[in-house]
């Protein structure tokens, strides 16, 4: 067991179980092992979608100001100004 008093092979089997239950989206990795192998930056429309955003004119004015701004803006600069919640 780990200091933090979960083991190793638990973390994965919750891992698994919530991926197959569709708690996850639907691009996570397969495995805990490739999740520090995402690679890339998120899209605006995935930038927006981190909060779920249910109202689609709300949501799409979101994504139009990030791609409006995109080209002045670098990367860190868009994630830090549509912060995941």
């Amino acid at each position: 067991m780990r200091k933090s008093g979960i083991d190793r092979a638990g973390s994965k089997l919750f891992y698994s179980w919530l991926r197959d239950l569709g708690n996850l989206p639907p691009d996570a990795p397969v495995t805990l092992r490739f999740l520090d192998r995402v690679t890339g930056q998120l899209s605006c429309e995935q930038l927006v979608d981190r909060h779920g955003v249910a109202c689609e004119p709300i949501r799409a004015l979101l994504i139009d100001y990030l791609e409006e701004r995109r080209p002045r803006l670098d990367y860190s600069t868009r994630w830090t100004i549509s912060p995941a919640p």
